[in-house]
């Protein structure tokens, strides 16, 4: 089968990270594999020596306006001339995904990794009953968005839900790194994610001052760089948590850092699909979040961590505090972690619905 990727996207995140994966599990099955990506982004470097053929393209919010581009864009798809193809960004959509539906592509798949409900415009209507034939999702909870403010936007039944998987040949084969140091007289919490308003970190720096108060001997480690770095940074000084709190920067070797901590805490405002969340798990660390979009479908309470009320920072602080003084109660919840994690979140999995979904749409 021929399958076109398509990722635009400048930067790097579990979108970026969930095509690559795709297209280089697809290579490695046999099928004729090409990506269209920007000329500058991350994901071309990731994608070198995987012989997979790359497609160097800019596409912008309002490059659907652009006749010129959409020309062009439909001359590549008419040269490649793909079975399938599988659109990632909205901007994606709206440009490559109308050149896609001029060429007759037979299956144009959209995979949709935020939760954040679909607007009910008159263009988004359009898209969605005249260019999109399948939908992909990282979660339930982004797949129940998607009809949110329109139950009629899309048929469900063409809407299937994928979770990332985590490679666990890969990620058990990296190279374990002295990154957080041991300290058996505290508890070493952490938390991975951009530094950005998603993130929530001024409701975790919220926490940390909660656990300070209650004499609380712990260490929080942040993984991630962006935006919001130099402001997290004051704040963590005018709440007097820099002692207690060391900014990482960027981890690329997220299998050092979840080995180095005792409990993994996640207190984003929302999320498509938790992927740190899993990366805990295969480390089997315990995980707190709150009971919001995707975290009940990787934490089941009680079992492999805990899910708080929606932004009940006391509640979360109760859990830390509890869960930090119960050491056999953290390597059962850990244990438990990675059970789910094989049954549930691995890339072999993950490669097999894909394969499974395209391949049904094909069919019909």
């Amino acid at each position: 089968m021929k399958i076109c990727f398509v990722n635009t996207n400048k930067k790097w995140g579990g979108g970026e990270k969930w095509h690559c994966e795709m297209a280089i599990q697809m290579k490695a099955m046999g099928h004729d594999v090409y990506f269209i990506a920007h000329p500058d982004g991350k994901v071309i470097s990731s994608l070198q020596e995987k012989n997979i053929n790359i497609i160097p393209f800019r596409i912008g919010n309002l490059s659907f306006l652009n006749h010129f581009k959409i020309r062009q864009i439909t001359i590549s798809l008419q040269d490649i001339n793909p079975e399938v193809i599988v659109l990632n960004m909205p901007s994606d959509l709206k440009s490559i995904g109308i050149a896609a539906s001029r060429v007759r592509i037979k299956n144009i798949i959209y995979r949709r990794g935020s939760a954040i409900p679909v607007r009910n415009t008159k263009f988004n209507r359009y898209l969605f009953k005249n260019v999109v034939s399948g939908i992909i999702t990282n979660s339930e909870a982004t797949k129940n968005t998607i009809l949110q403010n329109n139950p009629e936007l899309f048929d469900p039944e063409k809407i299937q839900v994928i979770y990332n998987g985590i490679d666990l040949h890969e990620f058990n084969n990296q190279e374990t790194q002295n990154l957080i140091p041991k300290d058996d007289k505290k508890i070493i919490l952490g938390n991975a994610a951009r530094l950005s308003r998603q993130k929530g970190h001024e409701i975790l720096f919220d926490i940390a001052n909660i656990l300070k108060e209650r004499k609380i001997n712990y260490h929080l480690y942040l993984a991630g760089s962006g935006e919001k770095e130099v402001q997290l940074k004051k704040l963590a000084e005018k709440l007097e948590l820099r002692n207690n709190i060391t900014f990482l920067g960027f981890v690329k070797n997220m299998k050092s850092f979840m080995e180095g901590i005792d409990i993994f805490l996640l207190t984003s405002e929302w999320e498509g699909f938790g992927y740190v969340l899993a990366e805990a798990m295969a480390c089997s660390k315990p995980s707190i979040a709150f009971d919001i979009s995707s975290n009940p479908e990787l934490i089941d309470d009680g079992k492999n961590g805990y899910l708080i009320d929606a932004f009940n920072i006391d509640q979360f602080a109760d859990r830390i505090i509890s869960l930090s003084k119960n050491r056999e109660l953290r390597e059962e919840l850990g244990h438990n972690a990675k059970e789910i994690l094989l049954n549930k979140f691995t890339l072999e999995k993950s490669v097999k619905e894909f394969s499974r979904f395209i391949s049904e749409l094909q069919a019909k």
